[in-house]
């Protein structure tokens, strides 16, 4: 790399001789738009050549071997480090008789390894059925070829779908057996590729899309005439439409690229409204690949236009101000100590103390934490002194309740003391804020029932959820009978049939975060 040179054109001035033409008159090589043209993509090629040099090529074999050389140490302390950490868990998960789900995969994959017990377990088994097989990892796939005896393994999978590569999914093993029993070799394969639900012309267009974005070199598998969707629907259905936004000629009016999306699908709403007056708000929806900072962009787009929407997504609910302050109240019933769950709760509609309130009481111990000072306020002749006694008071009861009782009995119980429920459903927006209170409350009742470790993992759940953007049992149905826009994501949509569809937020760039941290 660090030899390689831009070769130069042989210099030419204008009137230099070139060739005859079919006149016997020389005509010369120059032409000024060809060479300006040309100066330029070598131009680009320098510069993508040197990022290249600078980027990879920039140090000698000598010098990344003492790189390596210096890691070398760090590696191994980290190593030895996850090796002790697992010998201790392990034992400390022996003692206690825990396993978690990778021990269960690992401990039946040793079990499987005695092959007297793999023999007498695969006769016990008529059929091994696995579906999503393009999402299996090597210890499924060892354990799974173990338990399967000759031909009576059936596999279901559409490598197109998978998405499980970080919890080391291998969609190569699903693509190895798709090919193998293609060509007759070991079993045989059953496309399974018609598609009964969409109008001919949207099966059309979706094959035509992949047909040029899903190559083998990058997709693995090439969008042939055995992966395309086949379709014997005699309803032509409308042309897909597919729009492109350029921001650039925006005018600035668009702060973003997901708003201009929303402001552009409002547009396209109104105008199929206008053509079929009699198509409702409800038979649309707005799929999104991650709701996440997303759905609320739309909303507010669509709201701008007057278009009513329900946002179905987890995000949208656990980021919402009754759940957070639901939370928050669980937070203090567990520890009070922590300052931002208790201002945001005494300052809550619920208590209704204002900042002057919460300042006066801070100050009566500067040295000490909000809780602290909290507690000296009844007895300090402050005029809101009832108040926090009244608060105090009910906190006690809860954290009595919350000792005694499953989480979802004592968020029931809360509800009721604090009358949340009917506070919410007063503001805008009220049917859809008390949806969400009584989805939180669904999510403890589930909680309790799988595992009722305590209010303390209860919160620890939630915060994971939101952490990692986990919505999927955040699903909320529409109110039944509300005439409104569904905005979901993709995976909620599984099911569901709508005559309108509008996909956006298609130029989101993939999330590669898991590539890019200090050690992998």
């Amino acid at each position: 790399m660090n030899e390689l040179k831009l070769p130069s054109l042989p210099r030419l001035k204008k009137g230099d001789v070139g060739d005859r033409d079919e006149n016997g008159e020389y005509v010369s090589f120059y032409d000024e738009d060809n060479c300006a043209r040309f100066k330029e993509r070598r131009t680009a090629a320098r510069k993508s050549l040197t990022k290249l040099k600078s980027s990879y090529c920039s140090r000698t074999i000598a010098q990344l071997e003492e790189d390596i050389a210096a890691t070398r140490p760090l590696l191994r302390d980290l190593a030895e480090l996850v090796i002790a950490y697992g010998e201790r868990a392990g034992r400390e998960k022996r003692r206690r008789n825990w396993v978690d789900f990778a021990d269960l995969e690992q401990l039946t994959l040793t079990l499987l390894e005695d092959e007297e017990e793999a023999a007498a377990l695969r006769r016990s088994f008529d059929e091994v059925l696995v579906d999503e097989y393009q999402d299996i990892n090597q210890v499924q796939h060892a354990i799974v070829s173990r338990l399967a005896g000759a031909g009576c393994l059936f596999s279901v999978g559409d490598v197109k779908q998978s998405i499980y590569r970080f919890r080391s999914a291998e969609p190569k093993l699903f693509l190895d057996k798709y090919r193998m029993f293609g060509e007759g070799r070991e079993g045989r394969r059953i496309d399974l590729n018609r598609n009964f639900r969409s109008s001919r012309r949207v099966v059309e267009g979706v094959n035509h899309l992949f047909r040029r974005l899903m190559l083998a070199p990058a997709m693995e598998l090439d969008y042939d005439g055995a992966a395309e969707l086949k379709t014997d629907s005699p309803d032509e259905g409308p042309l897909p439409e597919f729009h492109l936004i350029d921001l650039d000629l925006s005018g600035g009016d668009a702060p973003s690229g997901l708003l201009a999306e929303g402001r552009l699908i409002a547009r396209r709403i109104l105008e199929l409204r206008r053509q079929e007056p009699d198509l409702a708000y409800s038979q649309m929806a707005i799929l999104l690949r991650s709701s996440r900072n997303r759905e609320e962009v739309i909303a507010a787009a669509l709201a701008e236009a007057g278009i009513p929407a329900i946002a179905t997504g987890g995000s949208a609910f656990a980021e919402s101000p009754e759940v957070e302050l639901a939370l928050d109240l669980l937070r203090l019933i567990d520890n009070p100590r922590q300052d931002i769950p208790l201002a945001a709760v005494l300052r809550s509609p619920l208590f209704g103390l204002s900042h002057d309130q919460l300042v006066d009481i801070r100050l009566l111990d500067k040295k000490a934490d909000l809780w602290q000072a909290l507690r000296l306020a009844p007895d300090s002749g402050l005029p809101c002194g009832g108040r926090v006694r009244a608060f105090l008071d009910q906190l006690t009861a809860w954290r009595r309740l919350a000792a005694e009782s499953g989480v979802d009995q004592l968020l029931l119980q809360v509800y009721n003391d604090t009358s949340l429920m009917g506070l919410v459903g007063a503001m805008e927006g009220g049917e859809r804020r008390q949806a969400n209170l009584e989805l939180l409350h669904a999510r403890a009742h589930r909680y309790q029932e799988q595992s009722g470790a305590g209010l303390f993992r209860f919160l620890c759940r939630m915060d994971d959820d939101r952490r990692l953007d986990n919505d999927v049992e955040a699903a909320l149905p529409p109110r039944e009978g509300a005439d409104a826009v569904q905005i979901m994501t993709i995976h909620k949509s599984k099911g569901l049939e709508f005559p309108v569809v509008f996909v956006a937020g298609l130029a989101a760039r993939f999330n590669t975060k898991d590539e890019h941290p200090d050690v992998i």
